[in-house]
């Protein structure tokens, strides 16, 4: 019995030797995987990140009129579902209705821009820019900006489109397109800044922009002034570093929350609880955690600097599976493996990315049309009569590569990509948000 007592002793000694053999080589890799990024020149720390983003001469940098524009909002909670509630009735993407704004809405639109008169006025100011970068400390950790107001950021999008609406029923058009200048702008000034809230505030400006665009020129004949300045606004939303900054701050965030127990990223972001729960109740290391992520993030990065859909295609396959790293140690006991839980939310950026890509690209070529009509004084028969008087090249499809669809229609003529599915819906939007990614596309449809 002793003798078996030692060899049972020296196993469990074996195992546990192995064990943490296998903790010290994956944190050597997760050490050299840094190390690799570091020598490509990306920030793998915070305090790096701080060193990495620009430092814009103050005469230069529009944030601080931005930030004074958000300190003087005046945000009424009532208001926080009318502008969503006339957009869904009256201004989605195709839809060609002309009726009246209802007075109840109109009358809350007209006390809500003569409350916010001194902010509208420093947004006009704050666009003037051509740079904007919010300084924020982030050597003090991943969320040194949590007092920054992005739900302020949200209700000034709000407040811009109001202005456009506004303008727009009355027909004063330059009013109306200087506000969507105003709207592009924010949304611009976003762009280096690449916290996960900050996504969230640049999408709803950008989509603003999109849907305030797509109204003026379905309901509206623009001049060919209005147009070119609309055609430059838009043009510059289409933002091609912007994933990869988030991506790369995500990967900082990340391993700032596993190396620190106590950091307030950690009680945010349940990654430990997620590598918990997928490894059978078991609870993963540090090391072997960060190993597989670094793996999934370095492909994710690869693919955010390849040209859609390629690069969305790449982060498909790792969410399918291929080339994703998995470890394994007693039969499963300390497995893990990258799957939808964190891989999928990697994979849903790319799709957001997608998705607003294929958005930018139909509205702006929708604007080259109006150009087109307004030179020839009717609809070009294909997209390639727009190149190069105005378009450079026809915009592709971000979802599958091919152009951009186009079809006139008796009456006006839609713009249009696919969607998630890689189906050719006819240029059909999604019915709701169940139906985003089984069904429908993106695009715009003019009815005139």
């Amino acid at each position: 019995m002793k003798r078996w007592g030692k060899v049972v002793i020296a196993a469990a000694v074996l195992c546990i030797g192995a064990y943490f053999a296998m903790k010290l080589q994956a944190l050597k890799e997760a050490r050299s995987m840094l190390e690799a990024a570091r020598q490509r020149g990306e920030p793998v720390t915070c305090e790096e990140f701080e060193a990495w983003l620009p430092d814009l001469p103050e005469a230069e940098n529009g944030a601080e009129v931005y930030r004074r524009a958000l300190d003087a909002l005046h945000i009424r909670e009532e208001e926080e579902d009318l502008l969503e509630r006339v957009r869904s009735a009256r201004f989605a993407v195709g839809d060609p209705s002309g009726a009246s704004l209802p007075p109840e809405a109109a009358a809350q639109i007209e006390s809500a821009l003569a409350e916010n008169a001194e902010a509208l006025a420093l947004f006009h100011e704050a666009a003037g820019y051509e740079q904007c970068r919010y300084v924020t400390d982030y050597s003090e950790g991943p969320y040194s900006d949590v007092d920054f107001p992005w739900k302020a950021m949200r209700h000034a999008s709000r407040l811009l489109m109001q202005r456009v609406v506004w303008a727009a029923e009355r027909d004063d058009l330059d009013t109306a397109i200087a506000a969507l200048l105003d709207q592009a702008a924010l949304a611009r000034s976003l762009e280096w800044d690449p916290a996960t809230s900050t996504w969230g505030a640049r999408l709803v400006a950008l989509r603003f922009s999109l849907w305030g665009t797509a109204y003026l020129v379905q309901r509206h004949v623009l001049a060919e002034e209005q147009l070119r300045d609309l055609n430059t606004a838009i043009g510059a939303l289409e933002c091609k570093d912007h994933l990869s900054r988030v991506l790369l701050f995500e990967r900082i965030s990340v391993v700032h929350a596993l190396s620190d127990s106590g950091n307030a990223f950690t009680r945010r972001w349940p990654l430990r609880r997620v590598w918990k729960k997928r490894s059978r109740g078991k609870s993963i290391s540090y090391p072997l955690a960060l190993c597989g992520y670094l793996e999934a993030a370095e492909k994710c990065l690869a693919a955010s600097r390849k040209a859609l859909p390629e690069g969305l295609r790449d982060v498909e396959a790792l969410r399918e599976g291929r080339g994703i790293l998995r470890r394994s140690l007693l039969e499963g006991h300390f497995a893990y493996s990258l799957d939808d839980t964190v891989v999928g939310s990697l994979f849903l950026r790319f799709c957001l990315e997608a998705h607003t890509v294929a958005e930018v690209r139909c509205v702006y070529t929708a604007i080259a049309i109006e150009r087109y009509r307004n030179e020839h004084g009717a609809l070009p028969e294909a997209l390639d009569a727009l190149v190069p008087a105005f378009l450079d090249e026809v915009p592709i499809d971000p979802f599958d590569g091919a152009p951009l669809r186009y079809e006139r229609l008796p009456v006006g003529y839609k713009v249009y990509t696919i969607s998630y599915n890689g189906i050719d819906d006819g240029g059909e939007p999604p019915g709701d948000l169940e139906d985003r990614g089984e069904k429908g596309d993106h695009g715009v449809v003019i009815p005139r």
